[in-house]
């Protein structure tokens, strides 16, 4: 989940239904240095407990991606080490159930099915933000890319 707050992109999450935790790489004014579990000081990852009223927007992310003309939930994670891997897999949902034996995916267990891809089978990839919280009600925006942004967007990727 994601945060904007004054401004600033954060990754974010819920501390409990009014509130959310803020992390950081910057170290921002009254952010506070992340301790784990465990006790331990981190002195590269800052937090900060705010209000939802204070959030300027609160939105989560997930990713599709249309394979063979058909869109897919990408379960493996949009991270760099998948992206330089080249390995992305998708996963059809119930109302696939017909096209997924056709289009070669796997059982998994019971009741899931998933293939590995490369980004050579990607013909869009959908960025779908939905926003949370006291913000949920302006709506899902959906981002569509295609050939050379998909990979714009796959090498912005960070560690």
């Amino acid at each position: 989940m994601y945060a904007i707050y004054k401004q600033n992109k954060f990754e974010a999450e819920y501390e409990n239904k009014h509130e959310v935790i803020l992390y950081s790489r910057v170290k921002f004014k009254d952010f506070q240095n992340y301790i784990s579990p465990w006790g331990r000081i981190s002195d590269n990852v800052f937090t900060k407990k705010v209000k939802m009223e204070e959030l300027d927007y609160l939105y989560s992310i997930h990713y599709e991606i249309q394979y063979k003309g058909h869109s897919f939930h990408v379960s493996s994670g949009m991270i760099r080490r998948n992206v330089e891997k080249d390995w992305f897999e998708i996963i059809p949902s119930a109302n696939q159930n017909q096209i997924k034996d056709e289009l070669g995916f796997k059982q998994i267990n019971k009741l899931e099915w998933a293939k590995e891809i490369s980004r050579k089978d990607i013909e869009v990839l959908k960025i779908i933000e939905t926003p949370l919280g006291i913000f949920k009600d302006q709506g899902v925006k959906v981002k569509s890319l295609e050939g050379q942004a998909i990979d714009n967007f796959l090498n912005s990727i960070e560690k």
